[in-house]
């Protein structure tokens, strides 16, 4: 007595879980990228000017070293 296996499950309501599932993915995704374009907003349009400040004072300083009287050898 051999019954199929397609007999035994509910495609209605697996394709239901399954939408589920996509639904909550879905709205992880948004969530996450709303979450990074705030932050991203935040940074060059809100602290704009901290980190404009923060980058000109970390700015590479060239300085004059004066030579060895013996580097030449």
């Amino acid at each position: 007595m051999f019954v199929a296996r397609d007999v035994l499950r509910d495609i209605y309501r697996e394709a239901a879980i399954n939408r589920q599932r996509v639904v909550v993915a879905a709205v992880i995704v948004v969530v996450a990228l709303v979450l990074l374009g705030y932050r991203y907003y935040d940074l060059q349009i809100v602290d704009y000017q901290q980190f404009l400040t923060q980058s000109e004072r970390n700015r590479v300083r060239l300085e004059a070293i004066p030579p060895n009287s013996w580097s030449h050898l």
